[in-house]
């Protein structure tokens, strides 16, 4: 009969891991220890594209809460959802059209012809 021998894939991981640096695991040599580490978030300021983005997410999000409460736009929008497929939700789809609209807006800059 044949035996079978258990061995994990991976035996031990060391250093960063998630691209932010917020996670890390280490071991300890002396007592071989295996350990998480949390490593504190950045502290570095928002740049101008990150606070833009912040506020039209905060604005989508406003938005949707709006349009879920007005019974014409809920219905509006529900009768778009359900004509697709790939968002299952009404909110998230709501919280996409209103995003894509805010984001359409800002990257069209009104310009005068000259």
């Amino acid at each position: 009969m044949a035996t079978v021998e258990y061995t994990a894939p991976v035996e031990a991981l060391h250093g960063k891991i998630d691209h932010n640096g917020r996670i890390a695991f280490a071991k300890r040599t002396d007592t071989q220890t295996k350990y998480t580490v949390y490593t504190s978030l950045k502290k570095q300021q928002a740049t101008a594209q990150q606070i833009i983005a912040q506020d039209r997410f905060a604005a989508a999000a406003e938005q949707t809460l709006q349009a879920l409460e007005d019974p014409n736009l809920r219905e509006q929008y529900t009768q778009e959802w359900l004509k697709q497929r790939k968002i299952k939700t009404l909110r998230k789809f709501i919280f996409n059209q209103i995003y894509q609209q805010l984001a359409n807006a800002h990257s069209t800059p009104n310009r005068q012809p000259t």
